[in-house]
């Protein structure tokens, strides 16, 4: 895997003469064909989990921590993405402890690398082991492509806005390490719920005490986040209305961002989305209904919000001249280009408008 100029990996023939032209890698890659026949939502839930502290340390309502330490308690072995010790590096982890499962919580909004996850993971499988694999649509159906018996494979589909590079993140990190005393990051979160749920905060904790806190809407890291993605992201077909390809997890969890305010599936600490795709994500809400409060979402409610679920997010007016800046200058220069900027502030009135206009649907839907 060869990171390239913007900072995303794509698979390299190292030696061409060596290649025997067999295609497999390009019957295995998720982006040519879908694992497997794809799901439609059977019914969708909105909430949160009892356990107010746990809420606050996840990026929503607690959904993800809850099943995986459950599945773990009973014995299986739960994959997802943590940052690496020096909070540098994102990528995917085994854990087969409620301990390790503390490092999968809140969000990770660049591609984490694979590792040989993948291979992890059958070996699991073939040992007799249930396991729980939380990823990004592609990378569940990647997994699919990879794996054969999948009996006891159980799959979480997060709501997938697109992801921007490492390079983006590692820039971050060490912008961010210059200004505070160049000491090491020992915490590092970009869903952190200073005073609830929403804006969101990012934080960063150093051994030498000093913090960075900011709304991520107002760092750097949010302007790479929506302006530098896989170029594939803009044309996925991990969506609930693409008729080839569509959603193959088991689960979908996200946030819940069409919330009522008055509803009971409301908490100001975070609120979680959750559609069951099939039987084995109806069992692995069934692991936490007694503790959390849940409630139906309707189908109204899921086809007009979270529209990532449905289709992929476009790519910005000025992506190409950020990506080119980005690469020839760096994150900061890129990030204050007065095209980006001007279009970042129309793009704030755009979406006040469009907030207001959804509430008093949500309003009207909820009555």
């Amino acid at each position: 895997m060869h990171e390239d100029d913007e900072g995303f990996l794509y698979p390299q023939i190292i030696n061409e003469e060596e290649c025997i032209n067999c295609k497999r890698c390009l019957n295995v890659c998720p982006s040519k064909t879908p694992g497997r026949s794809s799901h439609k939502v059977i019914y969708s839930l909105g909430g949160y989990i009892n356990d107010i502290p746990s809420v606050k340390d996840s990026s929503s309502g607690g959904f993800a921590t809850a099943i995986s330490e459950t599945f773990v308690k009973n014995g299986g072995i739960v994959y997802g993405v943590r940052y690496s010790e020096d909070f540098r590096e994102i990528l995917f982890n085994r854990a087969d402890t409620i301990e390790m499962l503390s490092h999968f919580r809140t969000s990770k909004y660049a591609q984490a690398h694979k590792n040989g996850v993948y291979k992890d993971i059958q070996n699991d499988l073939i040992a007799g082991k249930r396991v729980l694999f939380i990823g990004l649509p592609c990378e569940v159906s990647a997994l699919y492509h990879f794996v054969k018996n999948t009996d006891n494979l159980f799959t979480i589909s997060l709501i997938c806005h697109g992801p921007t590079s490492q390079k983006v993140h590692r820039q971050f990190c060490d912008a961010i390490k210059r200004e505070n005393g160049g000491d090491t990051l020992n915490y590092f979160s970009m869903r952190y719920k200073k005073e609830g749920w929403k804006p969101y905060y990012l934080l960063a904790k150093f051994y030498n005490g000093a913090e960075y806190i900011q709304e991520f809407n107002k760092t750097e890291y949010d302007i790479a986040f929506k302006y530098l993605k896989r170029p594939s992201c803009s044309v996925c077909h991990y969506k609930l209305n693409d008729k080839a390809f569509g959603i193959i997890a088991d689960l979908v969890l996200g946030d819940y961002h069409a919330v009522n305010k008055k509803s009971r599936q409301f908490n100001k600490w975070g609120v979680s989305q959750a559609s069951c795709m099939s039987k084995k994500g109806i069992e692995l809400i069934d692991m936490i209904r007694n503790e959390a409060t849940l409630e139906p979402i309707s189908d109204e409610l899921i086809a007009s919000t979270n529209i990532a679920l449905r289709a992929p997010v476009p790519l910005k007016k000025n992506h190409c001249l950020f990506a080119k800046v980005f690469v020839e200058e760096g994150l900061h220069a890129a990030s204050i280009l007065p095209p980006v900027q001007s279009e970042i502030s129309k793009t704030k009135t755009q979406k006040s408008i469009k907030r207001f206009l959804v509430r008093i649907r949500q309003l009207l839907l909820n009555q």
